[in-house]
């Protein structure tokens, strides 16, 4: 049974799975309360809130997921085949600061075409997005230009296959293509506080290359480009004021907003008030 309002009912990402040791306490401020996680001597985590209670928590592929919710959860995070393939590298993560705004609103952006451009510089945007059941998978493509993972200034196509898993979870795998192909899966996690203010995990992993450290290079990059492009998100995330206009303006872009809506009520929480422009908050 979704929550009728606050914080949506989901997955959120607590941690990455490195920093809860075996025998080790980690205390986390989330889903309005806090959370405390603890690595019993069997691996497994458990997490109770600051009334004793216990959650429900979902370790799978670095991340420890928390449930916020009422009852069972009601569906599962897939653990991605690229973790642990031994043609990938391992997660680099990163944790954001703390937003001033509800976990709806950021996660809206995913399916928002119009602001790729003016807010994150990517040319010829298109953004197409498919609705299904707790997911939301989507297929967004442009030109960008490779400065903006620490590369040289050349433009390169990218192409970013998205899922939201619930609210709580957006997962990219990412094709960058400059005659030769670069592939990342990216995560960005948005874990409420409470039910107006948001924080982020971002990690990201790629394919490995014969060239030693290139890889390391690119993960390095794509990390720090996620936190600028969230940081430039923030700016219209936070403020009643903050606009964008799209040069050209994508004529599915309400449609995909409004199944966005329909598909986001079934979580609860659908109280929180957009500020994106395209919302004409």
């Amino acid at each position: 049974m979704a929550k009728s309002g606050g914080i949506p009912e989901s997955w959120y990402m607590a941690a990455p799975s490195g920093q809860v040791a075996r025998g080790a306490t980690v205390r986390e401020a989330m889903l309005g309360t806090e959370v405390t996680l603890t690595r019993g001597a069997d691996g497994v985590v458990a997490a109770r809130d600051a009334r004793g209670r216990a959650r429900a928590v979902c370790e799978v592929s670095d991340m420890v997921l928390v449930w916020e919710g009422r009852g069972e959860p009601t569906f599962a995070v897939a653990p991605f085949a690229e973790h642990g393939d031994p043609a990938w590298t391992g997660f680099r993560w990163t944790r954001s600061r703390t937003y001033a705004t509800p976990v709806q609103n950021v996660q809206r952006d995913v399916i928002d075409n119009d602001h790729f451009a003016p807010v994150h510089h990517l040319d010829r945007a298109e953004t197409r997005a498919a609705f299904a059941g707790p997911f939301v998978d989507t297929v967004s493509q442009g030109i960008m230009n490779l400065a903006r993972i620490g590369g040289p200034p050349l433009k390169c196509h990218i192409r970013l296959d998205g899922r939201l898993h619930g609210v709580g979870l957006l997962t990219y795998r990412t094709t960058i293509t400059l005659g030769i192909q670069i592939r990342g899966l990216l995560v960005t996690a948005p874990t409420p506080v409470d039910e107006r203010r948001v924080r982020f995990h971002i990690g990201a992993l790629t394919d490995r290359w014969k060239i030693p450290g290139v890889a390391a290079l690119v993960r390095r990059g794509v990390v720090a480009s996620v936190v600028a492009d969230t940081e430039r998100d923030a700016m219209h995330w936070e403020s009643p004021a903050g606009r964008y206009e799209a040069a050209a303006p994508d004529p599915e872009n309400p449609v995909h907003f409004a199944r966005f809506e329909r598909w986001l009520a079934q979580f609860g929480g659908a109280d929180a008030v957009a500020r994106t422009g395209a919302l004409g908050a």
